[in-house]
């Protein structure tokens, strides 16, 4: 007994004992040879036993179409079907043979069935009619031929085992299909998601390429491109005109290095909501909602102002952006107040670039923060022939030191007590090539913007220490320093001790002979760590001296904390020091201070004897001004210093010998 695609099960359907009878020994003989094989291969001269199969069928009995019916459900439920069933016509008093026909047909669509009858109860038409058109019925004549009986039970038990194969080797295929499409279906879905994510990154990535990461405001790329929009319609359309703002918030660096990067982050994204929300206001310029804010990076922020076509407007907006950003802001625990300085470029037919006209707005915003700042100012053209002009400048500046057009002159310090010149202040020159001199006044300003000031002033040591050597191997045995002074670049480039020491060590110069020189400013704004560099330098044995005293915003009780030998006195105290009682109370407090803390004092910018004798009065040691000498040159320098001459002598044998002029 086998089941499954195998199976050999057979029910016979009959009100006849006898006839399941003559089915069991049909079909149930051990090892009885098929006899429609055998007639096979007699018919065909074949080998009896040669091709022979063997079968092994198991027969089940039903004497009622109701109970052949029943017993073909249970073996349908219990998984071990009939493949064939004989069911005979007539099998009164219940269901006929058709009848268990339809009912078994209608329970298990597989079974092979074969009717048995010796009468022509039922025409064909009539079958097909009831039945339905179906290659599982097979009509049996009574009474049956063995042969004819193997032959159908081999047949159709065979027929049904290779539709049962059929079937499964078909529901394998459907699962492998079902398999397949199931795996499409998710690599399908895994597609379009990673497509669904790489789409998203994609549009991350162009926005990020547009976009300010910090506030989300488009960049510089993006507002160039909505810049040569807007240059496009104007060229088209020139009524439409538009403005664009280049906005830098005042100090920033202040709360950068007071709250944190974190907390100037936070400020920049809360600047950047607000002007964002100043835009989409009622104001009428920016009602159509096409303005652009841009982040340049920094503290620097770009507005587009599109269909504005007058200055006055463009002023208006930048005006209410300024007043917007007083409001203060609120970081963390910290309120922060801002302002804002705002240069403002209108359009015009001849830009043939945006850079041209964020470069214009640069330069307007340039002049108002060169004007005070927390102001805005309208680009005009004077503005870019000044700013061409001062890139001309500065481009001649970067020039000057490998051109030779850089020298020094040297103005006297004389000692007030002995009436001799105690050194001179090494200052700084320039001889443009096809102008006149040009002043300290006009370039050291630039120098100091651009950082040129950090080279000019090594070649300034390096030159001023050569020189005060000459003095020092002209007259060994008397003391003549030279003084240089240091910027508050130089000091924040980090080397400027290592600038020194190789100044010295080019040279030769005694470290006492020199004397360097820098303003308060420059003491309070780089705090510790020009103090660190100036006690190293004291320690050498150079002198330290403070210019400008009394203009900046050093207290006289800090003094002591600094490395000072001593101090200048701004010449805006002595020019009015004999008109203004006041004045002269400052000067007398600024003395006796230094003093007491054993600090010299310097007058500088005496130009009367009458200034002279007030700080002669007042115990001032040193002083220098037009009064005394202008500056000179190396060589004239030379000639006034005289062992054992006062100034005066030194002066007149000079004059006298024509290398100096008062």
């Amino acid at each position: 007994m086998t089941d499954g695609p195998n199976n050999m099960r057979i029910l016979v359907i009959d009100d006849n004992q006898a006839i399941h009878s003559d089915f069991r020994k049909l079909l149930c003989r051990e090892n009885d040879v098929d006899e429609l094989a055998a007639a096979e291969a007699a018919l065909f001269g074949e080998n009896e036993t040669a091709g022979t199969v063997q079968f092994t069928y198991e027969v089940d009995s039903a004497f009622q179409g109701k109970e052949g019916w029943a017993k073909v459900c249970h073996a349908k439920q219990n998984g071990r079907p009939y493949a064939l069933a004989f069911v005979d016509m007539r099998m009164p008093p219940g269901w006929d043979g058709l009848e268990t026909i339809e009912r078994i047909c209608q329970s298990d669509s597989t079974i092979q069935l074969v009717i048995c009858t010796a009468y022509s109860d039922y025409t064909w038409e009539d079958l097909t009619r009831r039945l339905g058109h179906t290659d599982r019925l097979l009509i049996l004549k009574k009474p049956f031929d063995s042969v004819e009986v193997h032959q159908l039970a081999a047949a159709l038990t065979r027929k049904w085992q290779l539709a049962q194969q059929a079937e499964l080797r078909l529901n394998e295929l459907e699962g492998m299909v079902d398999k397949r499409t199931s795996e499409l279906s998710l690599a399908n879905a895994e597609l379009e998601a990673e497509i669904t994510e790489r789409k998203a990154i994609e549009e991350r990535l162009r926005h990020d390429a547009l976009h300010d990461t910090l506030t989300g405001l488009p960049n510089r790329v993006l507002l160039l491109d909505r810049l040569e929009q807007c240059m496009a319609r104007v060229r088209r359309e020139p009524e439409d005109g538009f403005a664009l703002l280049f906005m830098d918030l005042d100090h920033f660096k202040v709360v950068n290095d007071s709250l944190g990067h974190l907390m100037g982050d936070e400020l920049l994204k809360a600047v950047a909501d607000r002007l964002t929300a100043h835009l989409r206001s009622s104001d009428t310029v920016s009602r159509n909602g096409e303005n652009t804010v841009a982040r340049l990076g920094g503290d620097e922020f770009v507005i587009l102002l599109q269909s504005v076509t007058d200055a006055a407007s463009a002023a208006s907006v930048a005006q209410r952006i300024r007043e917007s950003l007083e409001e203060p802001f609120q970081l963390d625990e910290h309120e922060v107040v801002v302002s804002a300085s705002i240069g403002i470029a209108m359009s015009h037919p001849n830009y043939e670039s945006a850079d041209q006209v964020l470069r214009d707005a640069d330069t307007a915003l340039y002049r108002s923060k060169s004007h005070g700042r927390a102001r805005h100012t309208v680009f005009d053209q004077t503005m870019h022939e000044r700013a061409v002009a001062r890139l001309e400048f500065e481009h001649d500046l970067r020039k000057a030191i490998d051109a030779c057009e850089l020298f020094l002159q040297y103005q006297p310090v004389v000692d007030l007590h002995t009436s001799r010149v105690a050194g001179f202040e090494a200052l700084l020159r320039w001889n443009r090539k096809g102008t006149d001199l040009v002043s300290p006044a006009d370039f050291i300003p630039i120098a100091e913007d651009t950082g040129l000031i950090v080279p000019i002033g090594e070649w300034v040591l390096k030159e001023a220490c050569r020189q005060a050597k000459a003095w020092q191997d002209a007259s060994p045995d008397q003391y003549v320093g030279v003084t240089v002074n240091v910027s508050g670049r130089q000091f924040a480039h980090g080397n400027i001790v290592d600038h020194i020491c190789s100044a010295l060590s080019t040279s030769g110069l005694d470290p006492n002979r020199l004397k360097i020189e820098i303003t308060e400013t420059t003491v309070m704004d780089a705090g510790g760590a020009v103090a660190t560099a100036l006690a190293k330098l004291q320690k050498m044995g150079i002198e330290v001296m403070m210019d400008d005293f009394g203009t900046g915003y050093c207290s006289l009780s800090y003094l002591h904390q600094l490395p000072i030998d001593a101090l200048k006195i701004d010449r805006s105290f002595i020019d009015n020091m004999l008109n203004n009682a006041s004045n002269v109370a400052i000067v007398q407090t600024i003395i006796t201070l230094a003093h007491n803390l054993d600090i010299r004092v310097v007058g500088e910018g005496i130009e009367t004897s009458e200034q002279l004798a007030q700080l002669m009065e007042l115990k001032c040691e040193l002083g220098q001004g037009y009064f005394f000498a202008k500056p000179v040159d190396h060589s004239d320098a030379m000639q006034l210093i005289k062992p054992q001459a006062t100034w005066e002598q030194a002066i007149s044998q000079a004059a006298q010998s024509k290398q100096i002029h008062t």
